[in-house]
């Protein structure tokens, strides 16, 4: 295994690598407002 790391999508301005957990977890709650809401329209 050679030392070198993972090239990971890089922020130029704010240098900020993403952070995965935190977009898994707004994407998840993102997905479910928008099936909630869905469902509320249909019920109507």
């Amino acid at each position: 295994m050679s030392g070198r790391q993972p090239s990971f999508p890089k922020d130029l301005h704010w240098s900020m690598k993403p952070n995965r957990d935190k977009v898994l977890m707004l994407a998840q709650r993102a997905v479910s407002v928008f099936v909630y809401d869905a469902v509320r329209i249909m019920k109507e």
